[in-house]
């Protein structure tokens, strides 16, 4: 018996609100959510088949999260959607997923779709496949199209080229907002509470760029599910749903388990949607059997039909039977379930209890291979008893593995396939998985690439770790290759803790290894540079122990760039690259002169820089003999960080221009995004603010559309730099703890110490140290006298008139001349509030080696760290020097310079205490006008103070 569609009118009329605002031009986003069996599907299944019927142009296309692989199948529910805009149909409308009209209209639709893939998503053909391993009729279309062979299962998916994220995200993107204005678009995506984190990631992309759109995206999910944890992470819907109610406002659609009054509504009008005779006896028996859950009730009805207790009388009206008896049937709603699995046979139990350890989707030949069923008659099993007579599951589709076709069911609803896969005992459902693990190895035999998630999930729980892991490693290639560097993180942690026992580790420490370089590559990558050292470290050591070479190297080199590049070499890292080093085969190689290239910067800090200098030349020739353009960029990057010297920076810019030239060459957006950065940093200390601000928005744009996490945060970070020069002081603060709050969500490491600096900055402008000092005083205090903060701690001290703190703190720091001071990317930083406090105290004896340091930036802007603050023309500490040593002619000459520098950044902080420390010198130097002069500066830096807020405790002090 088929019961109509009923109830949920509240909800389809809201949905029926937001289709038309996206009808009209304004694309929209809703969330159905709610628990399992109260019908998100079969409302949003609803909900299309009536704005089919409204709208005879709207095309509606499904994609679904699948339960077993989740993160290990990435960008899967979009794969489905395109497969379905670009002609994957008829399984779909075998499912019962899609309307026979909806499909007519999408294959009316082929040639346009066919034409606009082609155009303005040609690079998808290869990635978003549906199914596993095969090329779906669009990229046999599209691929014919454009004079080339159809993809084969073997290189269908991220096999022989590796596409960037920011080309997926914005081809999905350009893909369906092109499509929607020839058609208007529904995009259901469903279940939810399994998506991957890069699938989460594009959704939350696409739904930003559909405002101007005639698309509507539908999804459905769990909020139980969604507010767990995903290991240690949020569940990455948990972190999109907030942003798309800040973007589309109230976007969730709550169904609830039903009250009272609804659930017996809901039973009503269920019952008398076909025509009946039922009393009101069992009207309230019904409801309470099933509290009017919708499933429970739909199943509980089936039951009844199914054995005879409902009857159709004489008149063709639904009725109750003789045989209905209220205490044979199922005590409880859920019973139903039970109730209607063990009216089957043993052997369709068998066949399905083998299906539910595969999961909710499942293929016909590997069950068929396992209870030993010739496939034709399990495909014919499957299909008429178990999906026409007993409505246990569905046709799912067909795919072809390599030359073989491969049949796909699914369960009706997850609630079957939950409770027949409860019900085994652990050992039985072990031995499945292993039967499922095996069957789908001779199945896809040289694909199993495509499916090693699903692989991996098996053999893991059939107790097999060490098979477990090698899966697992597939699989977190081929997330990584795709750049989905979230989903490699958990696939590698996966096959890890499968071998962290030391008799597995021992009888697979190359896997092991191999593990550990993905783990440490995707780690970088998400910007959590303190885990992937760990993980790069214990790689090394294993890979010395082999003798594995390449292994050593790869290790070795991960470890040591978060080091060159974040300040965080230690002795260990010169280590680890010279023992590489040893183990490499003394030829030129790309491996060798990587290697050699971070030895150079590791042994610069921490050894020689002349060495250092000479071994980097060393690796650059290597990689210009050998024609590597990835090596001489490496070794540029390297160079870059190297070679401070501030008289070589108009050289440095040239370098960082053809690295950058190299890297668009080779069409890499991570590349890109590194040489950009380099060049942002020279391009502020040079003073051009109007073409840093440009490649600034660049940078931010590349960094969006990638999805790299370290780069989001960090333009985010470089922008809020750019405000504080501007003295636009309140939006800096909310971008600052916005970068922050973004980074940590993303997983960046060391967000709170720029936060910190940040922060240090616009407080000291808005005269309120006082709030920070306690702060820094504690921090100093824990990490001890090489705290790089120290400095900024005696300028506090210094700011707020303590003078006797100020000095102790100074003259520590001043021991050996500076030497306690880190020479990193904070020199410069560190020297400006020294020859700040400096002037404070009036120490003219260490006021000359402050002044011998800072010389050689006389001419450049001082920048902070990798961009997070730009202190203005260096020329202005300088000032402060000369005039503390009473150098008057210099310090003028200073000052002057400062002025224009500054004035040339629209560096407006900067002018105003450039101006009063130029009078101060001036009212201490007494010359002739020297007193008009420093009145006129007085007055113009507070005229500038009071309008940018600037209550700075030096500037009340007068002069």
């Amino acid at each position: 018996m088929d019961w109509t569609f009923v109830s949920r009118d509240r909800e389809l009329r809201q949905m029926d609100g937001l289709l038309a605002r996206a009808m009209g031009g304004a694309g929209q986003v809703c969330m159905v959510t709610g628990e399992a069996g109260l019908g998100k599907t079969s409302l949003t299944a609803e909900f299309a088949r009536r704005a089919e019927q409204q709208h005879e142009d709207l095309l509606v296309a499904i994609g679904d999260c699948n339960s077993q692989t989740g993160v290990g199948d990435p960008y899967l529910p979009f794969r489905e959607v395109l497969g379905m805009l670009a002609g994957d149909i008829d399984d779909r409308v075998a499912q019962g997923m899609t309307t026979e009209e909806n499909a007519n209209r999408l294959r009316s639709f082929l040639r346009v779709s066919k034409r606009i893939i082609k155009e303005v998503g040609p690079d998808l053909i290869d990635i978003f496949v549906p199914g596993v391993g095969v090329a779906t009729r669009a990229s046999t279309m599209v691929a014919q199209s454009r004079g080339q062979k159809t993809p084969d299962s073997a290189v269908a998916y991220g096999g022989s080229k590796q596409m960037e994220q920011v080309r997926i995200f914005e081809q999905v993107t350009r893909v369906l907002v092109t499509l929607s204005q020839q058609r208007p678009l529904i995009i259901v995506l469903d279940d939810l509470h399994w998506i991957d984190p890069s699938s989460a990631t594009l959704l939350f992309h696409l739904a930003r760029r559909i405002e101007g759109s005639r698309i509507l995206l539908v999804g459905t999910y769990r909020p139980e599910e969604v507010a767990l944890e995903r290991g240690n992470s949020r569940h990455p819907m948990a972190q999109v749903v907030p942003e798309l109610k800040r973007l589309y406002g109230d976007i969730v659609i709550a169904l609830t388990s039903k009250d009272e009054s609804d659930g017996r509504d809901f039973v009503a009008e269920f019952l008398d949607s076909k025509a009946n005779e039922f009393s009101d006896a069992f009207r309230e028996r019904l409801y309470q059997q099933t509290s009017g859950h919708p499933l429970f009730t739909t199943e509980l009805i089936r039951h009844m039909c199914d054995t005879g207790a409902l009857v159709k009388n004489a008149d063709g009206r639904w009725a109750e039977g003789a045989h209905l008896d209220w205490d044979i049937l199922p005590a409880r709603a859920e019973g139903a379930i039970e109730e209607r699995i063990n009216r089957l046979g043993a052997h369709l139990q068998e066949v399905l209890s083998v299906a539910a350890v595969q999961g909710p989707v499942f293929t016909a030949e590997v069950i068929a291979q396992i209870v030993d069923v010739p496939e034709r008659k399990l495909v014919k099993t499957l299909m008429q008893e178990l999906g026409r007579v007993h409505l246990l599951v569905s046709e799912e589709g067909t795919t072809k593995v390599g030359s073989r076709r491969v049949f796909d069911f699914r369960f009706r609803h997850q609630l079957f396939q939950k409770y027949l896969y409860e019900r085994l005992g652990a050992a039985e459902r072990q031995l499945i998985h292993e039967d499922v693990g095996v069957a789908l190895e001779d199945l896809y035999a040289d694909n199993s690439a495509t499916i090693a998630g699903k692989m991996a999930f098996h053999f893991e729980h059939a107790g097999m770790p060490e098979r477990a892991a090698g899966y697992y490693r597939q699989a977190a290639r081929r997330a990584a290759d795709v750049y989905a560097y979230r989903e490699a993180v958990t696939l590698a942690k996966r096959g890890i803790a499968l071998l962290e026992s030391e008799a597995e580790s021992k009888k697979s420490p190359g896997l092991l290894i191999e593990l550990q370089l993905l783990l440490g590559e995707a780690e970088h990558h998400c910007g959590q540079f303190a885990a992937s050292m760990a993980v790069f470290r214990e790689a090394a050591q294993r890979a010395q122990e082999l003798g594995n070479a390449t292994a050593a190297a790869r290790a070795a080199i991960g470890y040591s760039e978060p080091g060159w590049r974040y300040n965080l070499i230690d002795s260990y890292t010169s280590q680890l690259l010279r023992i590489a080093l040893t183990l490499l085969d003394d030829v030129d190689s790309t491996l060798r002169s990587r290697v050699m290239a971070n030895l150079a910067a590791a042994i610069q800090q921490r050894e020689s820089d002349a060495e250092a200098l000479q071994m980097l030349s060393d690796a650059t020739a290597i990689a210009q003999r050998i024609d590597d353009p990835r090596a001489i960029i490496e070794c540029t990057r390297l160079r870059f960080h190297m070679d401070r010297d501030p008289h070589r920076i108009n050289d440095r810019v040239q370098r960082a221009s053809e690295a950058l030239r190299l890297s668009r060459q080779l069409d890499d957006t991570k590349l890109q995004l590194e040489c950009q950065t380099f060049r942002l940093y020279d391009l502020v200390a040079v003073g051009d603010i109007a073409q840093s601000n440009a490649e600034l928005k660049e940078l931010l744009t590349l960094a969006e559309r990638y999805g790299d996490p370290f780069y989001i945060y960090h333009s985010q970070t470089m922008k809020v730099a750019h405000l504080i020069l501007k003295g636009n002081f309140e939006d800096a603060e909310s971008l600052a703890i916005s970068a922050m709050q973004t980074g940590q969500q993303l997983g960046v490491d060391h967000v709170e110490g720029v936060l910190g600096l940040q922060m240090f900055t616009i407080r000291r402008e808005q005269g309120r140290l006082q709030e920070i000092a306690p702060l820094l005083e504690n921090f100093v205090r824990e990490e001890g006298v090489d705290a790089a903060w120290r400095p900024g701690l005696a300028l506090i001290y210094a700011d707020l008139g303590c003078i006797d703190d100020a000095r102790r703190h100074f003259d520590e720091l001043a021991q050996e001349d500076f030497r306690a001071v880190p020479r990193d990317s904070l020199w410069q930083t560190c020297l400006t509030y020294l020859a700040e406090t400096c002037d404070a105290l009036q120490d003219t004896r260490r006021a000359l080696k402050l002044y011998e340091f800072l010389r050689p930036y006389s001419e450049l802007a001082l920048v902070v760290g990798n961009v997070t603050a730009c202190l203005g023309a260096a020329s202005r500490p300088l000032g402060q020097l000369a005039s503390t040593m009473e150098e008057w002619d210099t310090a003028e000459q200073h000052f002057q310079h400062a002025l224009e520098l500054n004035q040339k950044m629209d560096a407006k902080p900067w002018m105003v205490r450039t101006r009063y420390q130029y009078a101060r010198m001036l009212a201490r130097r007494g010359n002739d006008n020297d007193t008009e002069r420093s009145a006129k500066l007085i007055e113009l830096a507070n005229t500038d103070a009071r309008t940018l807020g600037m209550q700075s405790v030096s500037l009340l002090r007068g002069v």
